[in-house]
Parts: C-alpha cells; structure tokens; sequence
C-alpha cells in the first residue's frame, strides 16, 4: 500500500496532469468558464474518462454481488462461507498486484513484447498527459475485467480446493492465462483481433477478425472453462446439503444485474462521437436479456 501511495503522490504521476505544459491543453487546476485554454476536446476527453471510470468501479462492485449470490446458494457450512469471504479478498488483492506487475503489460504492449522484458504496467506519466491518463484508466479497467475472471472460479471451487491452491489459480488467471487471452482479442497486434490503430494498420485479419465486445469469451468463458477444470480435477464436493440462504444469493443476483450496466456499456470507451446511441442500446439489451433469463429460471 504505501508503494502505491508513493507512486500516485510522486511529482511525476501528477506535475503533468496539473499543468497545460504550453501545448493549449486545459489545465485542470484552474477549470472554470472564463479558462481560454480548455476546449470542446478536453471536455469530451474529461466526459469520456470518468464513464469509463464509473463503469469500472461498476464492475469491481460485482465482486461484491458474487460475493453474496456464493453465500447464499452455494451447498457451504460455517468454515466454507467463511473460507468464501476470505478468497474474495484475496483473489482482488492478488489480482491486483499479478496484473500491476506482468498482467497488463502482456495484454497491451506493442508486437515487439519478449518475456524477458517483463515489466511493470506502462501507465506513462511524462510529458504527454493525456496519453498517461488513458493508459491508467485502461489498466483500472481491464484490472476489473481480469479481477472478475478468476472471481467466477470461486463459486464452483469453494469447499473442494484448498486456500494455497485457489491463490495459484488467481496469479496464473489474472497474470497470464486472461492477459494473453485479452492480446490475442483486443491489442491491435493479436493474431484474433479486429481491433486497428488506423488505416495503415488494420490488423492482421482487417475487419474480419474476432470480436468480442464485453468479454463474452475472454472473461466469461475463460471463467467457465477453468472453473470446469478446477471442479473435473477437484472432484465432487462432500460436504452435507445444507440450506441455502434466499435473501443474501437474491440480493447478489440484483447487485449483478446493476454491475452489467458497467461491465457492456463501458466496453463502448466513452459518450462522445456517438458512442452514447451505442451505450443506450447494450443498455436496452443488457436489460432484456437478463430480465428473461431470470423469468425463465423462475419458471
């Protein structure tokens, strides 16, 4: 912790991001009307971040409702629901850390990445402001996204694996297995992409690449698909049946449905140019569709 309060009060995570540096950008210490140096661009850029951030601290509160949809309809006694809260905690530390570190940087670094050049998450900070604050809000983002990968493993696993064995999984899901997923889909130099830097460089397979907007596959199959290794190798759990708490799993499932708002529509990458008739249908969609899945589970 204090390696972070360190990095975020060090005069070069911030000289930059508090004066203009003479290039006619808005300088956000003195915001206000009478600022002739702030533009339409900076407001879009200010408006663009904070959705973006919003819905990552949208999708972090999932965590909260695996947390209690776990709790409440998982077959746990005592130990096991307390064992629950405690790999919660751990696998959002740790995949904080894993993804700080080695995470991130393989997931977005250029095509020239070699594995002897693992390094720290390249969330620059010089001269160019702008472009440090992006790379900061895209780490926060896709930490979330990464933190939500391993935390899908946790409900099938519980009671059936051990607590060292459970915090392996998370460093090897959040520090490798979903980063290298996240590069083959959504770094300009996967090999599965449709993502392109420009006209110059469209990607290998152009438009026509794999897309995945909100994680389908790389979050949520990932999940799934680990989750299944984990029970297939675990075995069958043991424990007795036990009651299963309605209220507390109801509850997570309502904390879920209002964390998908931030989990599709962040993917959109902000309001502006349009993008929020974008943001207006996943949310419509996001809506429906969870709305019938849970009518067709209660009947």
């Amino acid at each position: 912790s204090a390696l972070f309060v360190l990095y975020a009060m060090s005069p070069s995570s911030h000289s930059a991001a508090l004066s203009g540096h003479g290039n006619g950008s808005c300088n956000p210490s003195v915001l206000h009307a009478e600022d002739p140096t702030c533009s339409v661009k900076d407001v879009r850029n200010a408006t663009d971040f904070s959705f973006v951030l919003i819905c990552a601290f949208l999708i972090f509160f999932m965590k909260g409702g695996f947390v209690m949809l776990e709790y409440g309809a998982c077959n746990l006694g005592p130990i096991g629901r307390r064992l629950l809260l405690r790999m919660k905690v751990i696998d959002t530390v740790l995949g904080a850390l894993t993804f700080w570190l080695v995470g991130y940087s393989i997931a977005f670094t250029p095509d020239d990445f070699e594995f002897n050049h693992l390094q720290f998450a390249d969330l620059e900070t010089g001269e160019d402001h702008l472009h440090g604050a992006k790379s900061t809000e895209l780490w926060e983002f896709h930490f979330a996204f990464a933190a939500n990968a391993a935390t899908v493993v946790t409900g099938a696993v519980v009671g059936r694996v051990q607590l060292i064995g459970y915090v392996f999984g998370t460093i090897a899901i959040t520090g490798f297995v979903h980063p290298f997923a996240a590069r083959w889909v959504w770094n300009p130099d996967g090999w599965l992409t449709s993502v392109k830097l420009d006209e110059q460089h469209p990607g290998i397979w152009g438009t026509n690449g794999f897309i995945d907007f909100a994680g389908a596959v790389v979050i949520h199959m990932l999940g799934a698909v680990a989750a299944l290794v984990c029970v297939v190798f675990a075995g069958r759990s043991k424990r007795p049946p036990e009651k299963s708490d309605e209220y507390v799993a109801t509850l997570g499932v309502l904390i879920l449905w209002f964390s998908w708002y931030g989990f599709c529509c962040g993917t959109a990458d902000g309001m502006s140019k349009f993008r929020y008739i974008v943001v207006a249908h996943v949310a419509l969609a996001v809506t429906l569709s969870i709305g019938n899945t849970l009518v067709m589970l209660m009947n």
